[in-house]
């Protein structure tokens, strides 16, 4: 599978380079501005934009009953909708329901109480 790379080059005289392994590819402005190589190793120097992300920790006590179920609404402002994560205190990954109130705050949904940590991203 190839890692391709689409390239612009600002302006006359400026060129970039990109090294994988044994594999080197330039790119001026009179060269082509695409380039492909050919394996899965990730390319040095290039680094993938951070996302926000959040933490907070869930104490049984957060909990209010509603019915069968348990529910805590959490704010995590993070200006979007994220995936969300739920581990308890015996580090085990749980499944609440999860339902976006709007962009920073959401509702979890379980059958029973716990304490533990929420991750969003």
């Amino acid at each position: 599978m190839a890692i391709t790379a689409n390239i612009t080059v600002p302006s006359k005289g400026n060129s970039v380079s990109v090294t994988q392994s044994t594999q080197s590819v330039s790119v001026s402005q009179n060269s082509p501005s695409q380039i492909s190589i050919v394996d899965r190793q990730s390319i040095v120097g290039v680094s993938a934009a951070s996302d926000k992300h959040f933490t907070a920790a869930i104490n049984v006590n957060d909990w209010t009953a509603n019915g069968s179920e348990w529910e805590t609404t959490i704010t995590h402002n993070l200006k979007k909708k994220p995936s969300v994560t739920v581990v308890d205190s015996f580090n085990q990954t749980q499944y609440p329901d999860v339902e976006y109130i709007d962009d920073n705050n959401v509702k979890l949904i379980v059958r029973g109480q716990f304490s533990g940590k929420a991750h969003f991203n």
